[in-house]
């Protein structure tokens, strides 16, 4: 007995070690790589308070693994930029694919030909900011719900002459994602050059007879898949959250919506996602080829031909547009950045619609102080949402903001998936992006600025989509019980994961 109580004695002492140890690693790790407080007091108190399990959970999450990825990345983006232009001539890489030259941005961008006075510099951060430089003479048309967009993305590459870029998050094997593979391997047997990339993470029910025959037709489908072998499906972030969609070069689209039955009007309005997608003609839609070239060769190692660039687009309307990518490579932050100086250069009012609002200190400041100046502040959420932990972990920033005078709005109904952002009825933000962590900082996502006529129409489709949404109360908020508030307050905690 005494040598049993002696092993166990040192087995304790064993483990007792190995637990210091792996705490003062990861410790060690967690106060040099993680910058943003809230996270790294997180992860100290999961390594401290689980022994060993916390180190392991912290190793498996909470490792950024993903710079040197999208280092890489940036890189190969480059690259393929490089390419693209060699292959479109000078003119169109000084025209189309570049940024905003300094003479451009020290004087007035083009954004700036239709703000008031008080919006010039933030069109001049968008110009130092975009990889992309502001284009004219582009058509953005509105396609409300999935049904729009589905028609007009199957007659468009039903009319392709040369080629189909199509890159998007969730790609389902149903009738919607059937039918446009049915589209995609028609426009093949025509002699069209067609390409599919999806995320590895949000479309696990891509797979079905359509995908393999579309395959075989000569479709070129890839997953945008950069999770490491060790961890697999653990690995959550550096997803491709990005949806466009290029048919010969010159007509584009882009929005929030998925290749999925859920966006159909027909769905039971329990499992319906309502969403909103735009059709871009004109010069902007070569900026959203260039971003899916980018995109496909660093997921394939190919370039693109010159036959998927339209290097002479025609002015198709009045619009300005701005392709604005972002994410953990050279854009990061860039999505972020764009809208706390938004909110900053608001004069009269901000709209806001987006289905997962996790905003981070510099939103939630840059709101509240925009709502104190007077500006009517808008967040347009959905009353019901796929993950009940973001509602949650939501309801735990929204008070500051109802203090300031921030109206919340809660639509009931089918669950709102769109991202959209307006600014004084001048300028408007449409495409990926979340109000949330991940597409702040992880997510490569894609928006498209909007300046001109097209913005009115934006904004009619905002004010429609308010109408019947109850506001949040303050008075009401504030006095739900306790045990609520903490068990909201308690998700609010895991902002830099969600």
């Amino acid at each position: 007995m005494p040598e049993l109580v002696s092993d166990l004695g040192y087995w304790a002492l064993v483990a007792l070690l190995c637990e210091l140890l792996s705490v003062a690693l990861a410790g060690m790790h967690i106060l040099l790589n993680k910058r943003q407080t809230t996270s790294a007091l997180l992860w100290l108190v999961i390594i401290i308070f689980i022994p060993l399990l916390g180190t392991l959970i912290y190793v498996a999450f909470g490792v950024d693994r993903h710079g040197r990825r999208a280092t890489a990345k940036e890189l190969q983006n480059r690259a393929a930029r490089k390419r693209i232009a060699e292959l479109g001539g000078d003119e169109l890489a000084k025209s189309l694919l570049g940024g905003d030259s300094p003479e451009e941005t020290s004087a007035e961008p083009l954004e700036a030909d239709f703000f008031p006075d008080g919006l010039d510099p933030f069109a001049t951060l968008l110009a130092r900011l975009g990889r992309y430089r502001a284009v004219g003479g582009c058509r953005v048309e509105l396609l409300d719900g999935g049904d729009a967009f589905y028609d007009a993305a199957v007659a468009a590459i039903d009319k392709a002459h040369r080629s189909v870029v199509l890159e998007t998050y969730s790609f389902d094997g149903d009738a919607v994602g059937e039918r446009v593979l049915r589209a995609l391997a028609a426009a093949v047997q025509r002699g069209v050059r067609c390409f599919l990339l999806y995320d590895a993470i949000g479309s696990p029910q891509i797979a079905g007879p359509a995908l393999t025959q579309a395959r075989a037709d000569g479709v070129e489908v890839r997953a945008f898949d950069m999770r490491s072998a060790l961890r697999g499906r653990f690995q959550i972030n550096l997803r491709n959250h990005r949806k466009i969609l290029v048919i010969d070069g010159a007509v584009g689209f882009t929005g929030g919506c998925n290749f999925s039955a859920r966006h159909l009007a027909t769905e039971p309005i329990e499992s319906r996602s309502e969403d909103v997608h735009f059709r871009v003609l004109g010069p902007a839609a070569v900026q959203l080829s260039a971003v899916f070239a980018e995109d496909w060769y660093s997921t394939t190692g190919d370039i693109l031909s010159d036959a998927l660039i339209d290097d002479d687009p025609d002015e198709r309307g009045n619009a300005v547009c701005r392709v604005l990518p972002s994410g953990p490579d050279g854009d990061h932050g860039a999505f972020h950045e764009v809208l706390v100086a938004a909110i900053h250069g608001a004069q009269s009012h901000v709209s806001i619609v987006t289905p997962y609002f996790i905003p981070s200190d510099e939103v939630t400041m840059a709101m509240r102080v925009a709502a104190r100046r007077g500006v009517d502040v808008t967040v347009l959420l959905p009353e019901r949402l796929d993950h009940r932990y973001v509602l949650w972990a939501s309801n735990s920033f929204l008070q500051p903001l109802l203090e300031a005078g921030v109206r919340v709005l809660r639509r009931p109904g089918a669950f709102l998936h769109a991202k959209v952002l307006v600014i004084d009825g001048v300028w408007a933000l449409v495409g990926s992006s979340n109000v949330d962590p991940r597409s702040f900082f992880l997510n490569y996502e894609l928006n498209l600025g909007v300046t001109g006529e097209a913005v009115a129409g934006i904004e009619t489709w905002v004010t429609r989509k308010c109408e019947g949404a109850a506001a949040v109360d303050l008075v009401e908020f504030v006095g739900r019980g306790v045990a609520r508030r903490a068990w909201e307050n308690f998700w609010g905690l895991f902002r830099p994961m969600l």
